[in-house]
């Protein structure tokens, strides 16, 4: 039987529970769109980038500004599944170009940062290499604010390991996850390299 034509729309009244904080509401609204989303972001993000970030990321944290911005009041016309699905669409294209643009920053400052893959980088670890002078110093003074702007011991681990040359593969095993969230933590502690140029904008 067809329901009666005055029935509310569920995703209207998931939204007015969104607003109230309501975790159920959150959770039905993200059952109900993230499929869509997987698919419409799945065309957009590029070959080069999927390695470490792919629609999944960009549906999770598109759907969190959404939750974010409806529950601060900045989002006062998101009502029904028509404007919502329109700014969860505008979001989600949004972080997936800021995203294009980090990679293609990361790209152009690669020939001028040290890699934590580079044989220079660690070399200034490796008792058996005799660095010049000039490079030890700039290597020391680097590795210290590496050091000093990861957020967490777990960091510094991986940074540590993958600078005695271990492989993403190898400390993935050492530290009991997976390979793909090695490469995630990778691309963490890059990006807060990258920030500790001042000319760096943040993503």
């Amino acid at each position: 039987m067809a329901a009666p034509l005055d029935t509310p729309d569920p995703i209207s009244s998931w939204i007015t529970g969104l607003r109230e904080n309501d975790d159920e509401a959150v959770a039905r609204l993200w059952d109900h769109f993230v499929g869509h989303l997987h698919i419409s972001l799945r065309r957009r993000i590029r070959p080069t980038t999927r390695a470490l970030y792919d629609e999944e990321d960009a549906a999770l944290s598109a759907f969190q500004s959404l939750v974010d911005g409806i529950q601060a009041g900045r989002l006062p016309d998101v009502t029904d599944r028509r404007s919502l699905w329109r700014i969860l669409l505008v979001i989600a294209a949004r972080k997936v170009v800021r995203r294009h643009r980090f990679d293609q920053q990361i790209r152009r400052d690669r020939g001028r940062e040290l890699s934590l893959d580079s044989a220079e980088f660690r070399d200034a670890f490796d008792l058996g290499v005799e660095p010049t002078p000039e490079n030890l110093v700039a290597l020391e003074e680097a590795v210290v604010e590496l050091f000093a702007c990861l957020p967490c011991d777990e960091l510094r681990r991986i940074t540590e390991m993958k600078l005695e040359g271990f492989t993403d593969r190898e400390v993935a095993s050492e530290l009991r996850l997976s390979p793909r969230t090695i490469r995630r933590k990778l691309e963490l502690i890059r990006r807060a390299w990258i920030k500790l140029d001042p000319a760096d904008d943040g993503d």
